[in-house]
Order: structure tokens, then C-alpha cells, then sequence
């Protein structure tokens, strides 16, 4: 499969698009939720993707898609927080592989 174009890039981009929405994404300097820090974040309110800085920004952009479209399809109704996270993990370990 050839490389999408969103991964095939040496930054992440500004924007993406899911499902005709649009979800900006910001690169930042520390990212921490409470006492534990991230390497991603999803902001449905806002529509907003923050990956940390950091070499490895495809497989946590993936994983953050993964958590918008769950969020913006609304199958993620009524799940926990622990399920949601341990099926975006599932999908990105699994279809990863397919785009990087």
C-alpha cells in the first residue's frame, strides 16, 4: 500500500479532515493530563489533535484519529475511558503497520 500522504511528511500537518470534519492539530512542548504525561491528546470540544514533540508524531497522530473518529461517529458512546483507549491501541498496533 503506498504511504498516505498525511504520514509521508518530515512535520505533522496543521489539519486533517474526519468524516468532513475538520480537526486542527498542534505540536507542543509538555503535554499532561493530571499527573500523567502524554504523548497525545484528543479535544473533541474543540476539535483539536496536541501531539508532543516529539521523532515518533505518526503513530500517536494515528492514535489520536482513532480517538476522533470514535468521538466524532459517536461509537464511543457509553464506553469508559480504559475501553476507548484500549481499542485505539488495538487499531493502532494493527492498521499502523499499513500506513508507516
Amino acid at each position: 500500500m503506498a504511504k498516505c500522504s498525511v504520514f509521508n511528511r518530515s512535520r505533522p500537518p496543521r489539519v486533517v479532515y474526519i468524516c468532513g470534519h475538520r480537526i486542527k492539530v498542534k505540536v507542543v512542548e509538555k503535554l499532561v493530563d493530571g499527573s500523567t504525561d502524554l504523548l497525545g491528546a484528543y479535544n473533541g470540544e474543540t476539535k483539536t489533535i496536541y501531539l508532543l514533540k516529539h521523532p515518533d508524531w505518526c503513530s500517536c497522530l494515528f492514535h489520536e484519529l482513532i480517538h476522533a473518529v470514535i468521538g466524532i461517529t459517536g461509537v464511543g458512546e457509553g464506553l469508559t475511558l480504559s475501553k476507548e483507549e484500549s481499542i485505539c491501541i488495538a487499531l493502532e498496533n494493527s492498521l499502523g503497520p499499513l500506513f508507516f
